[in-house]
């Protein structure tokens, strides 16, 4: 017999440890993947309306989904025009016009409430981030690869402003909030997060214009931070969230003369931040690890408020200084005392299924709530009715109502 080779041996066991760590590094990734990755969906976008509507956009599925009572219930409301594009946020000016922000540059619209959607803009760069309307004619929406969108029409057209170079870089700039005050005042912020970032002599711009969005000026150009998200409650007073990705250290800064100069304010959480909303100088922000900060006097002081997100909060929205929505990574969140409580909404999806147990069905004031039994959202029962979402109690089925004017 010949003898073992001690050097056979070593190679051997050296190579059965080679082998098991990284069938052990395979299997961590993918299960990693699949806690983390494919296992939740990522509602990116939400909005709610005066009414309390609350509509939430999941961006892998292309869902829109809907509650009519606070967030107690949710409906899928399906895809926009069957798209299979990432859906990155969600706006409606009022109870019933909305309007959707899409990879591609893609922009879709609905007039009732996210019943049925048209397709608004198709592409131009490669995400729209995020959308802004003022009324129903003006509007703008943030884009990647320095671009804005602007329309005047409510979005029978949409025009192509590219920012020039310099200062604003193509392959540097993707725009990611936009806020404005008036149909000529806005202000945008740029930053990217955090893969693929391997520019560093600039990561953060805000930039401003005057004239409804024709030309920008540059008022901050940051080499440390990205910057997610922006708003203004005047022409003087606004804020801006976001991070450094090396760190995830947050960072809120603010403004009281329209931008030229800038304040960073002192935030308890060192998580980074996506996205804030402002009623007045009461605001909140939100970001990494389900952070949500909240502030009464403009920011000066910001405090933390539990809730029971652990990923990441893309978007955050208030209707008034009590009632509010959040969404991100695994989770929609509701509120209705400013945030003292968060609430988990019970937004599901279901693959190529569209639960839906009412009809739906348009209809103008001619109807006589006296003679038919109509509820709110909330299951009051209607003795008037105006512009909405109502349910229709008939012949033992109920059916959906939606008055558009």
């Amino acid at each position: 017999m010949k003898p073992k080779n001690n050097n056979d041996t070593f190679s051997g066991r050296k190579s059965l440890k080679f082998f098991l760590f990284f069938l052990l590094l395979g299997v961590s990734f993918f299960g990693f993947n699949f806690l983390f990755g494919q296992e939740f969906p990522i509602f990116h976008g939400c909005a709610i309306s005066p009414r309390h509507y609350m509509w939430v956009c999941e961006k892998e599925s292309s869902y829109v989904f809907a509650s009519w009572n606070g967030g107690l219930v949710w409906e899928n409301l399906g895809k926009p025009v069957n798209t299979y594009r990432w859906l990155y946020d969600i706006f409606f000016l009022n109870d019933t016009l909305g309007w959707v922000a899409a990879e591609g540059g893609f922009i879709f619209y609905t007039p009732d409430g996210g019943l049925s959607w048209q397709t608004q803009s198709q592409g131009g760069s490669k995400f729209a981030q995020r959308v802004f309307m003022l009324n129903k004619n003006y509007g703008w929406v943030a884009c990647g690869e320095a671009i804005v969108l602007k329309t005047t029409d409510g979005g029978e057209y949409w025009e192509q402003i590219i920012l020039p170079n310099p200062p604003f870089p193509v392959d540097t700039v993707d725009f990611y909030g936009i806020s404005f005050i008036d149909s000529l005042k806005g202000w945008v912020c740029a930053g990217r997060y955090p893969q693929g970032d391997t520019f560093i002599k600039g990561q953060g711009y805000i930039a401003k214009t005057t004239n409804g969005g024709d030309t920008w000026t540059l008022l901050l150009k940051d080499s440390i931070y990205d910057f997610f998200d922006c708003h203004f409650i005047s022409e003087n007073e606004g804020w801006v969230v976001g991070g450094n990705d090396q760190t995830l250290e947050p960072c809120i800064l603010h403004t009281t003369d329209g931008g030229f100069s800038w304040k960073r304010q002192s935030v308890p959480s060192g998580n980074y931040l996506r996205a804030c909303h402002f009623i007045g100088r009461k605001g909140w922000v939100s970001g990494m690890l389900g952070t949500i900060l909240h502030t009464t006097d403009g920011g000066q002081n910001w405090v933390a408020q539990a809730n029971p997100a652990t990923q990441t909060l893309f978007d955050i929205e208030f209707i008034d200084s009590l009632s509010g929505i959040a969404s991100g990574t695994g989770v929609v969140l509701y509120t209705k005392d400013g945030g003292r409580n968060w609430l988990i909404a019970n937004v599901g999806i279901k693959e190529d299924q569209r639960p839906c147990p009412f009809t739906p069905f348009n209809a103008k004031r001619r109807i006589n709530p006296r003679k038919m039994k109509i509820f709110d959202a909330l299951g009051r029962r209607c003795t008037t009715v105006k512009k909405g979402v109502y349910f229709i109690e008939d012949k033992k089925s109920i059916k959906k109502l939606v008055i558009l004017r």
